[in-house]
């Protein structure tokens, strides 16, 4: 165990690439000791809110400009049923077991809570901005989705090191799903700040074993 977690006053301290996850336990911590009901119900939580994501992540990615040739582009009935499938397999199928009953596995799963919100609001951060010229485009602003996608994409970084591949996987949906008549300057501003994270994890890490060896 990580001492840090029992001490909350102090926990601004911690500087490591798991600091989000590591403040979570300190917050579980801080609510109940060492009462694994609270570790576990968080865990729990955090699974149901991934697959609520899957879900609309799906119904969102079947709305992009790529899918109107194969006839969909907008939300129907059958895009919800395909969704809806997804989503409870992702949070029913066995493999996600560890997530949940394994306290420790918060730091995968808490990732991957942060990894799906940076990709789905970036996603609808994007279709608000392809669809600007429209009547229902005009009357929405692009940005708080945005920015709420490059801040889930920085905590991604500072919750597990497996979160290095969502500025890839970004980049992927953009070159996949949207239209490609874009200027290619525009299509890089919007990635550019989520390029920039790769920087997060190995800065952090080299500071924070700098500081390991001076203390």
């Amino acid at each position: 165990m990580n001492s840090k977690i029992l001490d909350l006053a102090n926990f601004l301290d911690f500087h490591g690439t798991r600091y989000i996850t590591f403040l979570s336990f300190a917050l579980n911590y801080a609510a109940g000791g060492f009462n694994t009901f609270g570790y576990h119900l968080t865990n729990v939580v955090i699974h149901i809110l991934n697959s609520i994501m899957v879900y609309f992540l799906i119904t969102l990615i079947f709305q992009t400009p790529a899918m109107k040739p194969a006839g969909y582009g907008v939300l129907t009935p059958r895009i919800e049923y395909v969704a809806l499938a997804v989503s409870l397999v992702f949070i029913s199928h066995p493999i996600q077991t560890q997530a949940v009953s394994y306290i420790v596995q918060r730091f995968a799963s808490l990732a991957t809570f942060f990894y799906l919100l940076s990709v789905l609001t970036y996603v609808k951060a994007r279709l608000i901005y392809t669809s600007r010229n429209t009547a229902e485009g005009q009357s929405k602003s692009f940005l708080l989705p945005y920015a709420v996608s490059i801040v889930s994409a920085a905590l991604a970084m500072k919750t597990k090191e497996i979160s290095f591949t969502l500025p890839f996987i970004i980049a992927l949906c953009e070159f996949v799903f949207f239209s490609a008549g874009e200027k290619l300057s525009v299509r890089f501003l919007f990635l550019s700040p989520f390029l920039l994270t790769l920087l997060i994890i190995p800065l952090v890490s080299q500071a924070f074993h700098r500081r390991a060896e001076w203390m």
